[in-house]
């Protein structure tokens, strides 16, 4: 069943990743969580082809830290962590946390990718792009562009999975560069994996974000699934992290997942 605070639902609640009734028993009680519908999200233009943008209905200025212990015959006990507002709020007031990337899930009508040199194709299928790299020795990626004001910025991308007959990429996985100069990379590190690399701008420019697929040193052929390619600020992500999210776009907002109390 669902949670409520102050006479309100509230959501459902995770423990480790894996949604779970809230109940009272000798165990434990769960208190509330946030829930898909307590956030509003829109496009700032075009679908797919803008900035997407999320907004909390509650009051983020006034969230409060519960610690639960919770033991169930033949299971340790368990400290918990949870993070919830005591109030409603007007969503509009609080400043929205942006994703820069035009068509982040992306999708096949969106806002198009580039192939980064010869021998780079892609394909998309519902809800993902592969990229496919059918020369030997080089590297091989697609790009999207944003444009940016100075500061500090987080390039993530899931890796759903990749295909090299010859072993596991080499070089970066996914990068960011303006103009010749890579400024952030990260190597490949997992499927199913969020992958993550930071950069700074000194001043506005536009940025290439790079989806790789590296084909190991003499040998052709490399491919990459990539989803939820997401451009924000770093303190933009430190919201989305606080609040268990993973990813967003105009349409989608990610189950949010609780880490335990360390």
């Amino acid at each position: 069943m669902g949670g409520y605070y102050n006479g309100q639902p509230v959501g459902v609640p995770y423990l480790n990743g894996t949604k779970h009734n809230m109940i009272r028993s000798k165990g434990c009680f769960f208190p509330p969580f946030y829930k898909v519908g307590d956030y509003w999200t829109r496009w700032e233009g075009e679908p797919n082809n803008s900035v997407s943008l999320l907004m909390l209905k509650w009051d983020t200025s006034e969230i409060y830290n519960w610690k639960y212990e919770c033991a169930r015959d033949g299971w340790e006990p368990r400290r918990l962590l949870y993070r919830f507002a005591d109030q409603l709020h007007d969503g509009r007031t609080i400043v929205p946390i942006e994703n820069y990337v035009h068509n982040p899930l992306p999708v096949p009508d969106g806002e198009p990718y580039t192939a980064g040199g010869t021998g780079i194709k892609f394909e998309h299928d519902a809800t993902s792009v592969k990229v496919t790299n059918e020369l030997s020795g080089s590297e091989g990626w697609v790009t999207t562009e944003v444009t940016l004001p100075a500061g500090d910025y987080e390039l993530r991308a899931r890796v759903v999975s990749v295909n090299s007959i010859y072993g596991s990429p080499q070089g970066p996985i996914i990068s960011a560069a303006v103009g010749d100069d890579t400024i952030g990379a990260a190597p490949y590190e997992g499927d199913n994996t969020i992958h993550a690399c930071a950069f700074s701008l000194p001043r506005r420019r536009k940025v290439a974000l790079r989806l790789h697929a590296n084909a190991i040193n003499g040998h052709p052929a490399a491919s990459t699934r990539f989803d939820h390619i997401m451009c924000m600020s770093t303190a933009a992500w430190a919201e989305l992290d606080a609040l268990g999210l993973t990813w967003f776009d105009a349409n989608t907002v990610s189950d949010p997942i609780y880490q335990e109390a360390s």
